[in-house]
């Protein structure tokens, strides 16, 4: 569905000649990864664990130190999700055939991640966030099989809804 805005639910704007940030990337996905574990240590890592699937990098979870003690926060790599943007792409002619493969795809997401996590860091070393708090939607709570986001969506959007509790709440003041 499309926002009023002309943008697209993936934040493209309509109808851009541009194709995905780092389409077109060489780097290989391990490489990225270990930039940015270098990067998570540089800024007070603890640990840092690699999960992989068939040999492809699929997520990085790291232990940093928060105001309330050490708290993991895991970053997954949407792979799929960015191979069907790569697909989108291609099929509008943004992309070379060979540029839409899953492998590219996942160059590309974990490039973006990288550049992510910098302008992250960036915020953080000037004061303008915390590390908690930027990546307070990736932490795992204590005793918890996913992230902080993924409870949300599992248990809180859901009541956001049209015909969710808080969403009638809202609707009976008028909000």
């Amino acid at each position: 569905m499309r926002a009023a805005t002309g943008h697209t639910a993936l934040g493209e704007v309509e109808g851009s000649p541009i194709a995905t940030k780092n389409f077109s990337t060489v780097i290989p996905a391990g490489r990225t990864v270990g930039e940015i574990q270098a990067m998570l240590a540089a800024h007070g890592a603890r640990s840092i664990q690699v999960e992989y699937d068939a040999g492809t990098p699929v997520a990085i979870t790291a232990v940093l130190p928060t105001p309330v003690g050490d708290r993991s926060f895991r970053l997954a790599a949407r792979i799929d999700g960015t191979h069907r943007q790569l697909e989108r792409d291609r099929a509008a002619g943004k992309l070379a055939m060979g540029k839409a493969t899953r492998e590219q795809a996942a160059r590309v997401v974990w490039r973006s991640l990288q550049d992510w996590l910098e302008a992250t860091v960036a915020l953080i070393e000037a004061g303008a966030s915390t590390m908690d708090q930027a990546l307070f939607a990736y932490m795992l709570p204590p005793g918890s099989a996913g992230t902080i986001y993924e409870a949300y969506v599992e248990h809180e959007r859901p009541l956001l809804g049209t015909g969710g509790a808080l969403g009638a709440a809202a609707a009976q003041a008028g909000g």
